[in-house]
């Protein structure tokens, strides 16, 4: 497994966050307001993610109910997930690792997103999830888990003792 230098660690606490207006705030998806194009600022530093950090997120506790125009839970290097309930209503992806993202032992409930779980690498390793996807073209096709999990790259997704419900 990776090493992780943190830079964002939760470990505990109820989290009630909502951004950009929510996820009914982020667009339909189509060319002309592509997903994830909240309808707020303009300016470069505002963002719309509701957990957002430029390395790595580690969350191994807490309760958190995000109501967000973007990714709910967004990193530019690796995430782990350890623990934590998790109800997520998302413009774009319910959790996004731009490496690796690892689950383990969590209750995640996505109700609302574009791609549930995204990242270069994903393992699942315990716990439960679920994840409302939105009907993208691949879905259409029957390539339901295209849109739930995405795994770029290799096409990296493991899953072991985990309860996935894809809807």
């Amino acid at each position: 497994m990776k090493k992780f230098i943190t830079l964002l660690t939760i470990s505990g606490g109820v989290f009630d966050i909502t951004t950009g207006g929510g996820s009914g705030n982020s667009s339909s998806g189509t060319q002309q307001n592509p997903w994830g194009s909240w309808g707020g600022s303009t300016s470069s530093s505002d963002s719309a993610k509701a957990i957002k950090a430029t390395n790595n997120v580690v969350i191994t506790g807490g309760v958190f109910v995000i109501d967000s125009s973007d990714d709910s839970v967004h990193c530019n290097d690796s995430m782990l997930i350890t623990g934590g309930d998790f109800e997520i209503n998302s413009g774009d992806d319910g959790f996004h690792a731009d490496n690796t993202l690892v689950i383990s032992g969590s209750a995640i409930n996505i109700e609302k997103c574009y791609e549930g779980i995204e990242s270069v690498d994903i393992t699942i390793s315990d716990g439960t999830i679920s994840i409302v996807a939105a009907m993208t073209e691949s879905m259409r096709r029957g390539e339901t888990t295209k849109a739930a999990f995405r795994a770029d790259r290799d096409k990296i997704l493991s899953a072991t003792q985990a309860t996935l419900a894809l809807r």
